[in-house]
Parts: C-alpha cells; sequence; structure tokens
C-alpha cells in the first residue's frame, strides 16, 4: 500500500487506500481511563510500546494528565516521533502484516535530515494497540521530500499520481505552508524546487496559542486552558460567551513577518504565477497574505491536508 504521512509539530495527518484521510494531534500522553464513555470503551488511539501503554492524539491533548509536544529539530530522532509514527500506520489498516510505501517531508531548513529520516521509517514495525492484535508493517519504500512542496503535487497530480495540471510543468508559483512550530516558503520552477529562494522559519502556529494563552490569562485568571481548547477559543473568538479582546492584534504582526518573509525570498513574487498557501494556518493568515498578492493567492482547500495528499499522490508516482 502507498501512503502519505505528515508528522507535523501540531498534527499528524496520512492519506493512504483510495484517498481516506486520517488525521491527530500529535501528542503523545501517558494514558487515562474515562469513567463514563457513550462509547462503552476507552477512546483514543492506545498504542503499546517498549512494554509501556501510551495515549496518542486528540485524547491525549484533552485528558493526558502529562504530554509531550515538541516542536525541536531533532525530534524526528526522538521516541516520541516514532511513537506517533507507530500511531499513524496503525491507523491504516487492522492487517497483521502490510508492506508500506510512504512519502512524507520535513521544513524546508530541515532537509539535510531526509536520509536519516528515510532511514528510520524503512524496515519492520511491530505495532501494538490496546484491544487489537500485534501487527507487522514492513516498510519497503520512504522518500522525504520539502514540506510545502507537497501542497503544490496535491494540485499537480491525480490519485494515480499522473501530472494533470501542464501549468505546472512550465510554470512559476510559491507556496507558504504554514504550521505549527515552522512556516515553509518554496519557490518551484517547474515541478522542482529553487533551493536559493525557498526556506522555513520557527514560527507558526503555536506561537498563537501561547500569546493568546498570555491574554486569556488576563481576562480569565484561572481558566489552565489546554492547546487544543486555546485552538478552539482562537477559532471562535471567545470563551465561553466572553469575548477574547486583541486576537488580530496577535495575528496581524504574525502575518507581517510571514509576508516580508516571502517578499524578500521571492523579491516581491512579480515572477510568480500563483502564491499556494496551505497548512494548518491558512484560513487565520491567508487573508493577510491575499491582500499583499491579490490575484496570485490561492487558499486550497483542506490546507490541512494538502501535504499529506501531496505526499500520497507522489508515492503513487513512485
Amino acid at each position: 500500500m502507498n501512503a502519505g504521512i505528515d508528522i507535523g509539530y501540531n498534527r499528524t495527518k496520512l492519506a493512504y487506500g483510495d484517498r481516506q484521510t486520517a488525521a491527530f494531534a500529535s501528542v503523545v500522553g501517558t494514558p487515562i481511563r474515562e469513567r463514563f464513555s457513550l462509547n462503552g470503551r476507552d477512546s483514543g488511539i492506545r498504542l503499546m510500546e517498549a512494554g509501556q501503554e501510551w495515549l496518542i492524539g486528540d485524547e491525549a491533548a484533552a485528558h493526558s494528565l502529562i504530554t509531550n509536544r515538541s516542536e525541536a529539530r531533532d525530534w524526528i530522532n526522538k521516541p516520541d516521533y516514532y511513537r506517533l509514527y507507530l500511531a499513524a500506520i496503525s491507523q491504516i489498516t487492522t492487517a497483521n502484516y502490510l508492506e508500506l510505501s510512504i512519502v512524507t517531508g520535513l521544513p524546508v531548513d530541515y532537509m539535510d535530515d531526509a536520509q536519516q529520516l528515510e532511514r528510520r521509517l524503512m524496515g519492520r514495525h511491530t505495532v501494538q494497540l490496546v484491544g487489537r492484535h500485534s501487527q507487522t508493517i514492513n516498510t519497503t519504500f520512504a522518500k522525504a521530500i520539502p514540506q510545502g512542496l507537497a501542497a503544490a503535487l496535491s494540485l499537480a497530480l491525480d490519485d494515480k499520481g499522473r501530472l494533470v495540471d501542464q501549468d505546472f510543468t512550465t510554470g512559476w508559483l510559491g507556496v507558504i505552508d504554514m504550521g505549527g512550530g515552522t512556516v515553509n516558503f518554496n519557490s518551484i520552477y517547474k515541478l522542482a524546487e529553487m533551493t536559493n529562494e525557498s526556506a522555513s522559519i520557527r514560527t507558526g502556529g503555536w506561537q498563537l496559542v501561547r500569546q493568546t494563552r498570555d491574554i486569556i490569562e488576563r481576562v480569565a485568571p484561572g481558566a489552565d486552558l489546554r492547546d487544543n481548547e486555546v485552538e478552539i477559543i482562537i477559532q471562535q473568538g471567545h470563551l465561553g460567551g466572553l469575548k477574547i479582546p486583541g486576537l488580530d492584534d496577535l495575528i496581524t504582526p504574525l502575518a507581517d513577518k510571514i509576508i516580508t518573509t516571502a517578499d524578500n525570498l521571492w523579491k516581491g513574487g512579480h515572477k510568480l504565477n500563483q502564491i499556494l498557501v496551505s497548512g494548518g494556518g491558512a484560513h487565520l493568515f491567508g487573508r493577510h497574505i491575499a491582500k499583499r498578492w491579490p490575484r496570485k493567492t490561492i487558499i486550497l482547500d483542506n490546507p490541512q491536508y494538502a501535504n499529506a495528499l501531496g505526499y500520497w499522490k507522489l508515492s503513487q508516482r513512485l
């Protein structure tokens, strides 16, 4: 089977099979047991790894007493990254054995680590979820490409990996891919990345989450909200009906930093035919980018899945 796996600092997304998708928070936490569940059973991804149980994903973000979420460059070498990978491939199949070809990605400035990541994901992996039989996933092919480039491939390729948009073979485009810990800027000409005009910066959605939490602490002392709860408040603009002031004042300077970086990298963006905006922060920041390049900016449909879909389509092609 072919799959695209996008393990981001904020969320892990995957695309596989017949364009199936899944996503969960990139959080590894301590296991909990609900006192009551309408499902009649414990929820969430419960992974057994090295003799220990781990709660993975949204349930970990919402309920675990202790959670781990990384924003470090070297997290691809850490145990929690591997646990997220095991949790991701566990969502693809319940079969006892699966041979898997995957494409994944890294921030633009981290691509020197690509071969190291590919080696870590290759080979046989044993996956054991609580309540499920043990599985063997044999990764026979692994390829890591720059994040953001995959967002362009999600448009250029069809579900069988065939090139369907000929404009991409001759055109020049930019991608602004907005994640939790990094923002990627990709300059692409004839479906090849122009490395001297591509980069990533250490900012993103989690900077906004941290700043919003500071505001909430001032207007609602003692609220002690989790990251996922702050994300919801950013989207809704209020906490239990209490309007949170100053959110636009936080978004605007971050958007300005992103636009200034793109402007400098792309020398104003005059030669670009299109500027694609992808990632989980696309809807928050995309309107600011569209004001700078109103005739070129395209906010992708389902932008949070754009990289995962691009990885999957490339896996189909390769």
